[in-house]
């Protein structure tokens, strides 16, 4: 695997997924993933890029720039009816 940092991003190529166009390489909330060569290519989204990081009751979801997801505000504590 091959990292490389540029505009404060980082691309991560060659991590061993084939490819013929875009639709092989699986999405996810905080990068952005193309078909370069017959190959997936990963760049993390910018920071305060939206996404959703699964967790129920947090706010404000956003990209970290390093490929984290992250919500503020304070995950629900059981029962979920608390949130």
């Amino acid at each position: 695997m091959l990292r490389a940092s540029a505009g404060g991003h980082t691309e991560v190529v060659g991590v061993g997924v084939a490819c013929v166009d875009d639709s092989h390489c699986e999405q996810i909330a905080c990068e952005t993933r193309t078909c370069i060569d017959y190959a997936c290519t990963y760049v993390n989204a910018a920071q305060g890029t939206p996404c959703e990081d699964g967790t129920f009751c947090t706010d404000t979801n956003e990209c970290y720039g390093n490929g984290a997801c992250v919500g503020s505000g304070t995950p629900c504590a059981l029962p979920l009816s608390a949130c």
